[in-house]
């Protein structure tokens, strides 16, 4: 399958993908020897990976390709439908800041799963952790004790994780991938980003433009804070003999700390209370992870234990082997702006059809986040 590519039709230059923009306009191929001014174009080609289930959850199988419909800005397209399984290629992108300690010694712990249940026979997986840095671990491969390896080497780093920065990497690395295999991304962060140069919006086009599929295991704020090592605590400025507690309480450092909650171990939980009214107001561009799911049409786990992990793997290792992936050219190309999609199947209510809702097509969208 071809990805959708955008080049110059001035005197044959190849023109860098802009940036923040999904899909770009008709492509032109680079000018021959005999025709300088000669213009070439390309074929765009979208990816609408599928996944159609039963009320219970179950993944359906089995569906016909006639039963397939596809409309793009409300127009039916003309697609093709791969019902066969496509090898994968996976990039897990793993947060390795000071924070995640205690989840990155869970997944040095699920190489085997991913590789069974995701991979598979014919598929490979790279892996890049991130602080504040992108640190490749495994280029792509197919070798278990390579993944394994790679995997295990992961090693906590500083505080910042730069989210936004990470993808990018991970798609860069997945868009080189040959155009036959289906392109995953596996984020195991947290949802927000610190300290990133890019914004959300321009590696959710990214994401869109080059047909990578994004799936999410979430660290919570609670497994974080209880999971990673304490920082030490800071001395109290007030020494024990000089707090006024109950009658009768002798002064030590520790009854001061149960009476007053100083000097605890406890979950700071105003961060939890922010991303709770975040999401009340609807403000859904500031958590980069959930952008990126929603964009591509991926799916989001949570985790707090080993098995949590494990069940989340497993559900995302289901779901790839069951989708079918449709793939065409729109007829919609002289339509700028962001471009919906709708996909129909015979048979089946549009609530259990699961796919991408669209990509943008033209210029940039905007900029920030």
């Amino acid at each position: 399958m071809l990805l959708a590519t955008a080049a110059s039709g001035q005197l044959g230059v190849q023109a860098p993908p802009r940036t923040g923009a999904a899909a770009a306009p008709p492509a032109a191929g680079p000018a021959s020897q005999d025709d300088p001014y000669r213009i070439v174009q390309d074929v765009v080609n979208i990816v609408v990976p599928v996944t159609v289930r039963q009320p219970g959850g179950t993944p359906v199988g089995g569906i016909r390709s006639q039963q397939f419909r596809l409309f793009d800005m409300g127009k039916l397209q003309d697609i093709r439908v791969d019902a066969d399984y496509l090898p994968v290629s996976l990039v897990m992108v793993v947060q390795a800041n000071s924070t995640a300690e205690g989840a990155v010694e869970r997944v040095k712990k699920t190489p085997a799963l991913i590789q069974s249940l995701i991979i598979g026979e014919h598929g490979e997986a790279a892996v890049l952790a991130f602080d504040h840095r992108q640190q490749l671990k495994c280029d792509f491969t197919s070798d278990y004790e390579q993944l394994k390896k790679g995997i295990e080497d992961i090693k906590v780093g500083s505080a910042t994780s730069a989210l936004n920065d990470a993808a990018m990497a991970g798609i860069n690395m997945l868009r080189r991938r040959e155009g036959n295999r289906r392109r995953v991304m596996l984020l195991i962060a947290e949802t927000r980003d610190r300290g990133s140069e890019l914004g959300t919006r321009q590696v959710v086009n990214y994401a869109e433009l080059h047909n990578i599929q994004v799936y999410a295991v979430n660290i919570t704020q609670v497994l974080r804070q209880f999971t990673s090592k304490p920082q030490p605590p800071r001395p109290d400025p007030i020494p024990p003999e000089a707090r006024g507690l109950y009658p009768g309480t002798v002064n030590t450092p520790t009854t001061v700390a149960q009476i007053t909650g100083g000097q605890g171990g406890s979950a700071q939980f105003v961060p939890l209370i922010e991303e709770l009214y975040r999401g009340v107001k609807g403000v859904f561009w500031r958590n980069p992870q959930e952008a990126l799911v929603a964009a591509t049409g991926g799916r989001e786990f949570n985790f707090a234990t080993l098995r949590g992990l494990e069940e989340a793997l497993a559900s995302l290792g289901e779901e790839l082997h069951s989708q079918y992936i449709l793939s065409y050219t729109p007829s919609t190309r002289d339509e700028g702006g962001y471009h919906e999609i709708r996909v129909v199947v015979d048979g089946y209510d549009s609530k259990w059809v699961k796919h991408r809702p669209g990509y943008f097509w033209g210029g940039m969208p905007g900029a920030g986040n």
